[in-house]
């Protein structure tokens, strides 16, 4: 008897839950800095940065918690990842620009001051597939020049929420997975700036 009352509580419990989330559909682009990172045996490399932006859809899935409230964001979109090598004391340099298809699943917490002004914050994985890139005027072939077409990345990110709609917010994106296939490299992303998403309802 005892275990049907828990079973049938758990259950009201999540059927609360339920009742309480609510679903925002929105769109969001963001514009910042990013470079590369490469280790080569034992010595560390760094690109210059280079100017990054990201464009694409998100998709909200939040519950309401007795203080603030829990949200669920994937989103869809493309970035720009990359760096600038200089050489010769600044006398030649060569950029590289990588283009990618992202899947980012964040875990965020929002807390309200009003019913108008708010503040989030929270991180996640984000999955990157490889579209196309270039080291200058040069094609990248995924795996020919020793670039990975998938690699993850852990993202941070925090902003205010405000008029119910709108989101703007900082973003870090930290490169965990290796994008180089040669042996004698490894290589992880940078990724950094601000973002503006709003929510259509």
């Amino acid at each position: 008897m005892k275990r049907k009352v828990l079973l049938l509580t758990v259950l009201l419990s999540l059927l609360g839950l339920v009742a309480q989330a609510r679903f925002h559909i929105g769109i969001r682009g963001g514009i910042g800095g990013t470079r590369l990172k490469v280790k080569n045996g034992n010595t560390d490399l760094k690109t210059d940065h280079i100017f990054t932006w990201e464009i694409g859809g998100a998709f909200n899935y939040a519950w309401a918690l007795p203080a603030g409230q829990i949200e669920l964001e994937g989103r869809l979109q493309f970035e720009r990842i990359g760096g600038k090598w200089v050489f010769n004391n600044n006398q030649a340099s060569s950029t590289v620009s990588l283009y990618y298809f992202d899947i980012p699943v964040l875990a965020l917490y929002r807390y309200d001051f009003t019913k108008q002004v708010g503040v989030y914050v929270g991180a996640g994985l984000q999955f990157n597939f490889g579209m196309v890139g270039y080291v200058e005027d040069d094609e990248v072939e995924w795996g020919d020049d020793a670039l990975k077409r998938f690699m993850m990345d852990v993202k941070f990110e925090g902003g205010m929420h405000f008029l119910k709609h709108y989101r703007v917010g900082l973003f870090y994106d930290l490169g965990v997975t290796d994008m180089y296939d040669a042996t004698n490299y490894d290589g992880y992303n940078r990724r950094w700036g601000a973002a503006f998403t709003y929510y259509f309802f």
